[in-house]
């Protein structure tokens, strides 16, 4: 087996899908042939569907019809002492189910396997065994089916796909940070002039509904489960907020002394300072009135 590509991995649907070229040899003692009595010809191509084929089958496939993802053409046949030695290479598309452990999305590597194995004959007519040293990750088991009186092989593939975070990072992580920093070097900025804070009020709504559709595409890539909370999860959750330590630390208790102590009292002085400020153009302006309106009696 020779993984070409991989076409697609669907995370809600749990299911991967391979561009795969499959490689099948094996002896049959009924297509041995004399090359002397053929013009010493002893490898022959022949249509697939003229020979006895394995029904090698990928026992977590999620597509039943082996014609909708192989492309079958012609077997290599070569005649020795044992019968015809059969070689049959083709293209196929497996579109298998694996279950994706995305705890650590988008940092995440995931394992999915392959089995592969005949589905009618047991291992007294079909046995498998990996071809060469490239197919080292390959591991074959037998299993014993209730069913059946004889045992069966089967060949696991593990396939280990490490995802590519950049794209997560510039396009989700990246604008959260900004965000966030946004939101709270926002929350520190001087009020407007009336005091009303509506700039504030303005950006914290901003920043939550910036963060709620951020939300809304990274769920779009999650599958629907309550076993784990991804990481870029708990990323977003502590962004937007996390609940209260019981612990108080101890900068949190100056901070607090500060708020409720010395902070009010400078909020009543600056108040106090803007009523004076107040009391004082308006005696001014008071002040203005009376001498234009005597300049007007006068003349």
């Amino acid at each position: 087996m020779e993984l070409y590509q991989i076409i697609e991995v669907n995370e809600p649907q749990q299911y991967l899908m391979l561009n795969a070229w499959i490689v099948e040899r094996w002896y049959d003692k009924l297509l041995r042939w004399n090359p002397r009595d053929f013009g010493n010809v002893s490898e022959i191509m022949v249509p697939h569907h003229r020979i006895w084929l394995p029904d090698t089958t990928l026992y977590n496939s999620l597509v039943m019809e082996d014609r909708d993802t192989r492309r079958l053409l012609n077997a290599k046949l070569t005649t020795g002492p044992k019968g015809a030695y059969i070689e049959l290479l083709y293209p196929t598309i497996y579109k298998l189910s694996c279950n994706l452990d995305l705890r650590f999305f988008p940092f995440d590597i995931q394992v999915c396997k392959l089995i592969f194995g005949s589905w009618t004959f047991d291992n007294t007519y079909i046995d498998y065994h990996p071809y060469n040293a490239q197919l080292a990750i390959v591991t074959r088991r037998v299993e014993k089916y209730a069913c059946c009186p004889n045992n069966y092989t089967l060949l696991d593939f593990y396939l280990h796909i490490q995802r590519k975070p950049l794209y997560y990072v510039i396009n989700l992580i990246t604008p959260t940070s900004i965000i966030t920093i946004i939101s709270i070097v926002g929350f520190f900025s001087c009020s407007s002039i009336n005091e009303l804070r509506e700039e504030k009020i303005s950006l914290g709504i901003t920043t939550l509904l910036s963060m709620s559709i951020l939300i809304f595409m990274v769920s779009d890539k999650m599958p629907s489960t309550s076993s784990f909370i991804p990481l870029i999860g708990w990323f977003y959750t502590w962004n937007i907020g996390k609940p209260p330590r019981n612990e108080v630390m101890r900068y949190a208790r100056v901070v607090g002394r500060f708020v409720r102590m010395e902070l009010p009292l400078l909020m009543r002085q600056a108040y106090a300072q803007k009523a004076r400020e107040d009391r004082l153009r308006k005696t001014q302006r008071a002040r203005k009135e009376t001498m234009w309106q005597k300049d007007s009696d006068t003349q």
